[in-house]
C-alpha cells in the first residue's frame, strides 16, 4: 500500500512540475516496467558548435577535471555517490570526471567516457561511438546545490575542455520520463536522436532510432570493462 501511495505522489509531483502529459507518460512508464519490463531510453547528442556563446558558473563555484588524488577524499562521503571503483575507472585512461567545487565541497559532477561504455552505465545497453565523441554519464548534483543549473553548465564546460583531447561532441542517454534532465539537455542545445525501447533491463533491444545509427553509434556491442588497468587519465 505504501508503495502505491508513493508512486501516486510521484505522478502528482511530475504532473505539477511538467504538466499532465508528462504525468501520463510517467504513469505509462511505471506500468510498462512493472508488467513487461519495458523501458524507454532517449538518446541525445551535443556538438560543440551548438553550445551557447556564454556558459557561466554561479559566483563562488569553480569547475575542472579531477584526477584520482583529488577525487579520492570525495569517495569517502556516501552522499557523493562515488564508490572506490570510480577511482579505478579514472586511472583506466578512458574516463574523466568533470566537477563543480564550492569552498572545497563537491557540488556536482559528470563522468565522460571515450570510445565506448559498458551496459551498466547506459540503461543496460553497451555502446560504441566515434573517437571524437565522449559519452556523458553519472551526472550528480549534491542536494545542497540543486536549483543552480550546475548539471547543464558542467556538460557545456566539460565539452569545451574535452576539445583538448579531440572530442567534438557528447552523446548520452536519458530515461524517457526523466523530464528534468531532458529539459536541461534541451536548454544546452542537445539534439534529441529518438527513443530506444528495451526489455529485461536492456538485455533485449526492441528498437533503435535511425538517427542513432546516422551518428555512427552502435548499440548492443561487445565492450570491455573500463576498470582494465591503463594509463593514468589526467586531463589539463
Amino acid at each position: 500500500m505504501a508503495s502505491f501511495v508513493d508512486k501516486l505522489a510521484s505522478i502528482r509531483k511530475v504532473s505539477k512540475r511538467f504538466g499532465l502529459l508528462a504525468g501520463g507518460k510517467f504513469l505509462t512508464s511505471q506500468v510498462m516496467k512493472k508488467i513487461c519490463s519495458v523501458q524507454g531510453v532517449e538518446f541525445v547528442f551535443l556538438h560543440k558548435d551548438s553550445l551557447p556563446a556564454e556558459i557561466e558558473l554561479p559566483p563562488g563555484f569553480e569547475a575542472r577535471f579531477l584526477n584520482a588524488e583529488e577525487l579520492l577524499p570525495f569517495t569517502e562521503d556516501p552522499t557523493n555517490d562515488l564508490g572506490p571503483e570510480m577511482i579505478e575507472r579514472l586511472n583506466g585512461g578512458k574516463d574523466f570526471c568533470f566537477a563543480a567545487l564550492h569552498e572545497n565541497r563537491l557540488a556536482a559532477y559528470g563522468w565522460y567516457a571515450l570510445k565506448d561504455i559498458e551496459a551498466e552505465h547506459n540503461f543496460g545497453i553497451s555502446m560504441q561511438f566515434p573517437d571524437n565523441y565522449a559519452y556523458m554519464y553519472k551526472g550528480f548534483t549534491h542536494t545542497d546545490f540543486r536549483g543552480k543549473r550546475l548539471h547543464g553548465i558542467l556538460m557545456g564546460k566539460a565539452l569545451q575542455g574535452l576539445g583538448d583531447h579531440g572530442i567534438e561532441a557528447l552523446v548520452s542517454s536519458v530515461g524517457w520520463t526523466n523530464f528534468a534532465s531532458l529539459l536541461s539537455c534541451d536548454k544546452l542545445g542537445y539534439e534529441r536522436l529518438g527513443r530506444a525501447w528495451t526489455i529485461r533491463s536492456g538485455k533485449t533491444i526492441l528498437s533503435v532510432p535511425s538517427a542513432v545509427h546516422k551518428k555512427n553509434v552502435v548499440l548492443g556491442c561487445t565492450v570491455e570493462s573500463h576498470l582494465t588497468p591503463g594509463p593514468s587519465a589526467k586531463p589539463a
